[in-house]
């Protein structure tokens, strides 16, 4: 599913989560700021998850991934 109003540039935003709090809170964060994004709940999908991993390195969430850009985690803005 696609979220939000805008994309960054023609890159795609991918935004891996679960039903975390902490993802929720990210989620809310990128609709505030009317940023599209592809979430992938890897809570659900097991090939989603891999791929998380695969790019981020990690099995934490929530995931955001921008173009080139990886941000592992969510600090709040």
């Amino acid at each position: 599913m696609t979220r939000g109003g805008r994309s960054c540039g023609k890159r795609d935003n991918h935004l891996y989560h679960t039903d975390m709090p902490l993802c929720k809170a990210a989620k809310e964060d990128l609709d505030r700021k009317s940023i599209k994004y592809k979430e992938i709940d890897v809570s659900k999908d097991a090939e989603g998850l891999e791929k998380m991993v695969r790019i981020s390195g990690k099995r934490l969430v929530p995931v955001m991934v921008d173009g080139e850009n990886i941000t592992v985690g969510f600090g709040g803005t």
